[in-house]
């Protein structure tokens, strides 16, 4: 018979975890504190979900125009997604998708209602939302 021993290096809620619930089985619906447990405190936990994406991200994207030989076009983009971030909220996408399966992320305004058109021209930075949505798996990833 195979026996449980827990070192003092977890914490109490994981120990809980592992040590009392008996719901944890492949193939089991996983919820959203389960897995926010595993990612958050599990040794492996981050290491599964983040160092993938970590890996994926650590070199800056190369972005080239034809028509932009003197790269003013792409210097003012990346200066604007370096502003806005969006590197980092595409990582933390990417690491809400590993952990509970699925996500989004939206793109909006504060000026425009969530059912409208963006407009193509004329948006500011301050004007810029990006957002992120949920979307748990019937099954656990693992």
């Amino acid at each position: 018979m195979a026996e449980i021993v827990i070192s003092n290096g977890m914490t109490s809620q994981l120990t809980e975890l592992l040590t009392n619930n008996e719901s944890i089985e492949p193939g089991s619906v996983a919820g959203y504190e389960l897995c926010k447990i595993l990612w958050e405190q599990h040794p492996l936990g981050g290491k599964l979900v983040e160092k993938p994406i970590t890996m994926a991200l650590f070199k800056p994207r190369e972005n080239n125009l034809e028509d932009d030989p003197d790269r003013r076009i792409v210097k003012a983009f990346e200066g604007v997604w370096l502003r806005l971030g969006v590197t980092e909220k595409i990582r933390n996408l990417h690491f809400i998708t590993r952990c509970y399966g699925a996500a989004a992320i939206g793109v909006g305004t504060t000026s425009t209602k969530a059912a409208e058109v963006l407009p193509s021209f004329g948006l500011s930075e301050s004007d810029i939302l990006l957002t992120y949505s949920i979307h748990l798996m019937r099954q656990a990833p693992w």
